[in-house]
C-alpha cells in the first residue's frame, strides 16, 4: 500500500499549532476568558515558557510534567494537558505515541473552543495510529466529520481582508470599540471557517487511510458511525466525503504545510522552513531551535544546503482582539563556530511581514550566513536592545 497521505498531511494540525496558531506556549488551546482576555497568569505563561524550552534541551516530558502539581485551575490543566499531547506527539526527542493519547484524552476533557476540540481530535488519532489502535483512530477520525458535517462549509478557505479603516486599539471612544468588535467577530468567523475546512480535511485524510488499511466496507463505515453517534442522517454526508476528491482547502497556502516529514510553512512572506531534520535544500532544514526571550519567541537555524538562514518570530499578540504584532525587536545575530571565529553573514536583518494564524498575529524576521557545517556550530547571539541574548549550540 502507497505511504498514508494521512501520516503526511494530520501534521499540519501540528504545524498550526506548535509554530503558527500560537508560539508562545499558553495559547495552544486557543481559550478566552469571559472578558475576553487571555485566562492565564502571567506566572503561568512564564512558567510554561521555562518548561518547554527546559523539555526541549533535555529531551524530556518532566518539566512539563510538574506544573500539573503546581497549577491546578481548570483552563491551566486543559493548556498543560493539551501542551503535553502536542510535545509528545512531534517534538524532537519527545515523541511517545502512547502518553500523547495520555493527555490530549485528559484534555479533551475539558470545555475546549471547537477548532481546538476537533484538532486534538486528529491528534489523537494519529497517534492511536501510530501506536496501532486503528479502530479507535478511526472513531476519532469520524468524531471530527461528525462536528464538521452540521456546518454549512464553504468550498475552501477565504481570505481574510484587513479592516476597510484602521482600528485603534488603545481607544476607548465608543465607535472604536464597536468597530474593533465588528472586526473581531469578522475574522472569528472566517476563522472558524478555516479551521473547521483543515480539520475535516485531515480526518478524511485519516479515515480513509484507515478505512483501506482494515479494510472497511461503506456498509462497514456506517456501522461505526452509528456506534459513535445515532445521528443516520449525517451518515450520507461523511460516507460521501470519504467517496469523493479531497482537495487541500486552502489553496493559497502552501501544500508543504501538510508533510508528515515536517514541511512547515509560516503564513505571511512565504517563509517555508521544514521540521527538525527534514525538508528538501530549497525549503531548508532546521537543524536548530530555541526559545527566546525580550519580545523574540522562537529562533531557529534553517540549513538550504548552500547557506544557513537565522528565522526570528515575535511575541504574539490577540489579533482578533485589535492587537497589532511589534516588530521583531533585533538588531544584529551572529553564528559562532567552535574555533572561535564566526560565520560570514550574507544579507543583512529583514523584517518580514506580519504573519496571521488562528486570530493571533506576529511579526518575522531573517538573516542569512555563509553555510558551514552544522557540527561546526557552537552558538548564536541575539542583540536585542542593550541585551545580548545568548544560546549554546550542541
Amino acid at each position: 500500500m502507497k505511504p498514508t497521505r494521512t501520516r503526511r498531511t494530520v501534521s499540519l494540525l501540528l504545524a498550526c499549532a506548535l509554530c503558527s496558531v500560537a508560539p508562545v506556549l499558553a495559547q495552544y488551546s486557543r481559550l478566552v476568558g469571559v472578558d475576553g482576555q487571555s485566562p492565564f497568569s502571567d506566572a503561568f505563561v512564564r512558567d510554561c515558557r521555562a518548561a518547554e524550552d527546559a523539555a526541549l534541551k533535555t529531551k524530556s516530558s518532566e518539566p512539563l510534567l510538574r506544573l500539573l502539581d503546581k497549577y491546578k485551575k481548570p483552563e491551566e490543566l486543559a493548556e498543560l494537558e493539551l501542551t503535553l499531547g502536542l510535545a509528545l506527539s512531534a517534538r524532537p526527542g519527545l515523541t511517545n505515541p502512547a502518553q500523547a493519547v495520555v493527555h490530549l484524552t485528559r484534555a479533551l476533557k475539558y470545555e475546549l473552543p471547537e477548532a481546538t476540540r476537533q484538532q486534538a481530535l486528529n491528534f489523537r488519532a494519529d497517534n492511536l495510529s501510530r501506536d496501532g489502535r486503528y479502530d479507535e483512530a478511526l472513531r476519532d477520525r469520524l468524531r471530527v466529520l461528525f462536528a464538521a458535517s452540521y456546518r454549512t462549509l464553504f468550498p475552501g478557505c477565504l481570505d481574510i481582508k484587513g479592516p476597510a479603516l484602521p482600528l485603534n486599539p488603545r481607544s476607548s471612544a465608543p465607535e472604536d470599540e464597536r468597530r474593533r468588535k465588528d472586526y473581531q467577530e469578522y475574522r472569528a468567523h472566517v476563522q472558524l471557517q478555516q479551521d473547521v475546512l483543515v480539520s475535516r480535511y485531515a480526518a478524511i485524510e485519516g479515515a480513509n487511510d484507515l478505512k483501506k488499511r482494515l479494510s472497511l466496507s461503506d456498509e462497514k463505515i456506517r456501522v461505526v458511525l452509528n456506534e459513535v453517534s445515532p445521528d443516520a442522517s449525517r451518515h450520507d454526508i461523511i460516507v460521501g466525503w470519504l467517496n469523493s476528491e479531497n482537495p487541500w482547502p486552502c489553496p493559497k497556502e502552501p501544500r508543504a504545510r501538510l508533510s508528515r516529514n515536517g514541511k512547515l510553512a509560516e503564513v505571511g512572506r512565504n517563509y517555508r522552513y521544514s521540521a527538525m531534520g527534514s525538508g528538501t535544500p530549497e525549503q531548508g532544514r532546521n537543524v536548530f531551535q530555541t526559545t527566546l526571550s525580550d519580545g523574540i519567541q522562537r529562533l531557529t537555524i534553517v540549513d538550504h544546503g548552500s547557506s544557513l538562514r537565522v528565522v526570528l518570530m515575535g511575541e504574539s499578540v490577540p489579533e482578533f482582539r485589535g492587537g497589532v504584532a511589534k516588530p521583531v525587536p533585533v538588531t544584529q545575530v551572529w553564528l559562532l563556530q567552535k574555533d572561535g571565529s564566526s560565520v560570514p553573514q550574507r544579507t543583512g536583518l529583514h523584517a518580514g511581514g506580519p504573519v496571521f494564524m488562528g486570530g493571533w498575529a506576529t511579526t518575522s524576521a531573517d538573516i542569512s550566513f555563509a553555510h558551514v557545517p552544522v557540527g561546526n556550530l557552537s552558538g548564536v547571539v541575539v542583540a536585542v536592545g542593550n541585551k545580548l541574548l545568548v544560546r549554546e549550540i550542541r
